[in-house]
């Protein structure tokens, strides 16, 4: 295949991001979204697996491979069918989450599919769906469609009825209407993130240590959440002052808040740029598409000394209210994620 000399177009923000962090450390899996779905019941295995053949035939992103050339211009090709059959695998309850920890360490290769998924059998009445896909083609929305998706069409598959190829966009769709999006340059939006551009870049020194930035290897931490806490969390969603649209964006503002105060402290910085997620499912006829809709759009605070959390507060919550104001599909751009401490990501999903 002829690759054009703009074919590095073909990506979106958040594509390219994620491909530009892949090629720094090819052999990492830091970029892996593994998933698994716990079913208590006997599941009719040939059915699953024809039900999945339905769900990659319905959404392009999981039929989508990378092709790069000698002079590193990227291109994403939709194919017709994807060489993929769901293996069934026998495996004890006490060996299922090694077994899990080990699939997951396995690289995607995307120039021939940006997806793993096998069915784990632990009794006839227990059974585990591992479903990993590749960033650059998923966020977490995806997961929650594809499993609603999954469901429909298994019942389908059990009644014997014929399937019925949904009508919803395709990621392919989502591609082209955030190109045209993000070459409108002529908007107040457009502006408003052009200026978020302009932040200089800094590594952080945590603890007066920096970070080596050869090791893509992190380490997750879970910090325990008492009930005292959360009594005292669960106050201020309704407390004035603190109440915002829903409370979800209640408490991501909280968080968002405790994150900038706890980072200037342990690194002395005034200013903190914290990388948001946009969803970009606001719209109706890409709510259901299966894909990396998702950008991470920057935040920029400042702390003063003088602050007290209410008055920090009220800045983050004047730059989230910037922040939902402005964001639209391809807003991210390389220029704008430069510079990013952390990332704060509060989605909530609610699996049925």
């Amino acid at each position: 295949m002829q690759l054009t000399k703009d074919s590095s177009t073909n990506l979106t923000g958040s594509q390219q991001s994620i491909w530009a962090s892949q090629k720094f450390n090819p052999s990492s899996t830091a970029n892996h979204l593994p998933h698994t779905f716990e079913f208590s019941a006997a599941i009719d295995q040939e059915a699953f697996s024809k039900a999945f053949n339905q769900l990659i035939a319905q959404n392009d992103s999981l039929r989508t491979v990378f092709q790069e050339d000698e002079d590193s211009n990227v291109v994403q090709i939709v194919l017709d069918t994807i060489d993929f059959s769901l293996s069934v695998e026998d495996v004890s309850e006490q060996d299922s989450d090694s077994f899990i920890n080990h699939r997951v360490q396995t690289s995607l290769d995307l120039q021939t599919r940006n997806f793993d998924s096998v069915l784990l059998k632990l009794t006839e009445n227990k059974f585990i769906w591992y479903l990993n896909i590749h960033h650059i083609l998923a966020d977490a929305s995806t997961f929650k469609v594809l499993f609603d998706e999954m469901s429909k069409l298994y019942e389908v598959e059990l009644k014997g009825e014929k399937v019925e190829l949904s009508n919803k966009s395709s990621f392919d769709s989502y591609r082209e209407f955030e190109f045209k999006k993000r070459e409108d340059k002529n908007t107040t939006a457009a502006d408003y993130w052009k200026s978020k551009g302009q932040f200089p870049s800094k590594n952080l020194s945590l603890y007066g240590n920096q970070k080596d930035l050869s090791n893509a290897k992190a380490t997750r931490v879970k910090i325990p959440f008492s009930e005292d806490l959360k009594a005292l969390f669960e106050e201020k969603l309704t407390t004035d002052g603190y109440r915002s649209f829903n409370p979800d964006l209640t408490k991501f503002t909280i968080w968002a808040t405790l994150f900038t105060a706890f980072i200037s402290r342990i690194t002395g910085e005034s200013v903190i740029r914290i990388g948001s997620p946009f969803p970009n499912r606001n719209l109706s006829k890409f709510k259901n598409t299966a894909g990396l809709l998702i950008e991470v759009l920057p935040i920029d605070i400042q702390v003063d000394t003088e602050d007290t959390f209410k008055s920090l507060f009220d800045k983050v919550r004047q730059e989230l209210f910037d922040f939902f104001k402005n964001g639209y599909p391809g807003a991210q751009t390389m220029e704008s994620s430069r510079g990013i401490h952390l990332i704060v990501n509060y989605i909530p999903l609610y699996f049925g």
